[in-house]
């Protein structure tokens, strides 16, 4: 681990980091050994855990390099969480698979994509991943269909909008969420707002999925270099307030051998670069992942990631609140930061706020049935 943050001196910080990196399994048990060797409160360890989304994948490790050293009523409760994970992640991967059987029926292309993709394909477990809903990919013009779709499933928060808010919702935002006795699905046609940043060719990355199976069942996959992108642009939309977003990256670097010039051509437009950057960054300075010379050059180069790094690192490890749930203002201001011109910057906070004005418009004087 770096410099990055004094905040992540603590033995219990420092034990859970050693879970994010993807290496060898002989090195990441050396680091964890040397944390438990130097005294470990396990309620504030497992709380940390608890707020970056890390538990299960903290359960996988211990339990697998050094469950001699944790005591017995600890592992108890890592392992209980680790169950009810697993049962989640294979309940949500038969809903993905009856959501991806349905728009196939329609006639609707799709993608999944982080959810129960990434723990399928990516993690040594599948249940060694949490995460709280399901993420499919469809074309811009095919938004609405898949709603349908979704809502004679009994998926509900689709509308009722009027049909400009709902046109310019489409037009300026890049997902949308329903759900289902809590369970929620969210749609996207894009990885990232419009208004930040010119999107990667999302024509490409259709016309370069690949067949894949997810936990038997057939599905289409985006390719890694272009997965890569999509993550670096979700953690930066969600200030990488989470340590779990950034053990998908890592993961996805180890498994996943990347043709660095598809990454950087996916990465054209200097505010997705500059993204890349800081997620490429983060993955270098807090995981230890390695990385093409020019890109390395690149994240630690410039002076705005070197200068969000920091930012993440302070952040990283408050007290008593669950990591990647981010205040809309924050979101906001991280990426602004991220902006690499003026205009852009302010063409984001007008088209912000207008999308939240026509929200609230739909909320306060509904439809007419």
């Amino acid at each position: 681990m770096w410099y990055l943050s004094d905040r992540m001196d603590r033995a219990e910080h420092q034990l859970l980091l050693a879970c994010v990196p993807a290496v060898a399994d002989d090195q990441r048990q050396a680091a964890i050994l040397d944390c438990i060797s130097r005294g470990l409160n396990w309620e504030d360890l497992l709380a940390a855990a608890a707020g970056h989304r890390l538990t299960s994948l903290l359960y996988w490790h211990v339990n697998s390099l050094c469950r001699e050293q944790v005591p017995s009523a600890v592992l108890e409760r890592l392992h209980e969480h680790f169950v009810q994970n697993t049962a989640k992640v294979l309940l949500f991967t038969a809903r993905l698979h009856q959501v991806l059987s349905q728009l196939d029926r329609r006639g609707i292309r799709a993608i999944p994509y982080k959810g129960p993709a990434l723990a399928h394909t990516v993690y040594e477990d599948p249940g060694a991943r949490e995460f709280d809903d399901l993420d499919i990919l469809v074309e811009r013009e095919n938004v609405v269909p898949a709603l349908e779709v979704l809502s004679g499933l009994g998926y509900e928060g689709g509308g009722p909008f009027r049909a400009w808010t709902r046109a310019e919702l489409v037009r300026q935002g890049h997902h949308w969420a329903v759900s289902r006795h809590g369970q929620v699905v969210e749609v996207h046609w894009t990885v990232h707002d419009r208004a930040h940043g010119n999107c990667p060719d999302l024509e490409l990355w259709w016309a370069r999925a690949v067949p894949a199976t997810l936990a038997g069942y057939p599905v289409t996959a985006l390719r890694p270099e272009h997965l890569l992108v999509a993550l670096c642009l979700h953690g930066a939309t969600h200030a990488w307030a989470s340590l779990r977003w950034l053990a998908d990256v890592t993961r996805l670097l180890l498994h996943h051998p990347l043709a660095w010039d598809e990454v950087r051509n996916d990465a054209d437009d200097p505010d997705v670069r500059r993204a890349l950057r800081l997620g490429l960054g983060l993955a270098m300075t807090v995981a230890g992942a390695h990385l093409p010379d020019d890109l390395r050059a690149e994240a630690l180069g410039d002076p705005v990631v070197a200068r969000l790094l920091r930012h993440v690192a302070a952040r990283q490890f408050p007290s008593g609140r669950r990591l990647d749930v981010v205040p809309a203002l924050h979101r906001v201001a991280f990426k602004s930061a991220l902006i690499t011109a003026w205009p852009r910057r302010l063409a984001y906070w007008r088209r912000t706020a207008l999308l939240q004005a026509l929200l609230l418009c739909d909320r306060a004087v509904p439809p007419r049935p």
